[in-house]
């Protein structure tokens, strides 16, 4: 059952490159704990959404609010962004040269020196991806699988309140899809909000609300 509790809301969104309105009068609410699919063809607005949900853009006109906070009072929302909404991307993003380890706690090291590892859900997390064994590894010796399971672990870490997963299983081969897929699905069962941009018809099977962008609109 989805919460009546938002967690993100978007009112009357406008943006445009030029001439080129990309977003036009789009509202969008993520409620708590639900997994929310958004899917639309190449050139739609997925990833012009994507990184105005994650701060990354800004936007012509309209409202956003995240945990009932309107992004404006934000003053720091990339450091704010580490605790409440990260990020699953399409490609790894890792850092090929430093280990395993060193790539999990480089958003820890790089805006807390000060602050303690959490050694528990440090285990928790490589456990739950399976990386246990290759946590001294560098990263330029894995393979796309083991790339994506770090990423999704450094993501998981932090313990977001919301993950935005794009095309998370676009480059991998049907083993490594089904195992990012299992953990999507026992992260959303422990309460963590899934928002899944995706183009892959099979994996929106797994969420609980589709919305289809098209037109600078979301139906």
């Amino acid at each position: 059952m989805i919460s009546s509790n938002k967690v993100i809301h978007l009112d009357s969104i406008y943006k445009s490159y030029g001439e080129k309105t990309i977003l036009r009068n789009l509202n969008l609410s993520v409620y708590s704990q639900e997994f929310l699919g958004i899917t639309g063809v190449s050139g739609s607005g997925k990833s012009t959404l994507m990184n105005i949900l994650l701060g990354i853009e800004g936007y012509d006109s309209g409202y956003y609010t995240i945990m009932n906070l309107p992004l404006h009072s934000i003053k720091n929302f990339s450091r704010y962004r580490i605790d409440v909404i990260s990020m699953i991307f399409q490609s790894s993003n890792l850092i090929k040269e430093l280990t395993v380890r060193e790539n999990i706690l480089l958003p820890h090291i790089y805006w807390d020196k000060s602050k303690e590892i959490d050694h528990e859900q440090f285990d928790y997390v490589t456990d739950l991806l399976g990386i246990q064994s290759i946590l001294n590894q560098t990263c330029n010796t894995l393979s796309g699988g083991e790339q994506q399971r770090v990423a999704i672990a450094r993501c998981v870490y932090y313990r977001p309140q919301i993950i935005i997963a794009d095309e998370p299983t676009g480059n991998l081969d049907i083993e490594n899809t089904k195992s990012v897929v299992r953990i999507l699905k026992e992260l959303h069962k422990n309460g963590t909000t899934i928002i899944l941009i995706t183009h892959d018809i099979q994996l929106l099977e797994f969420c609980s609300r589709v919305l289809t962008l098209d037109g600078g609109f979301l139906t």
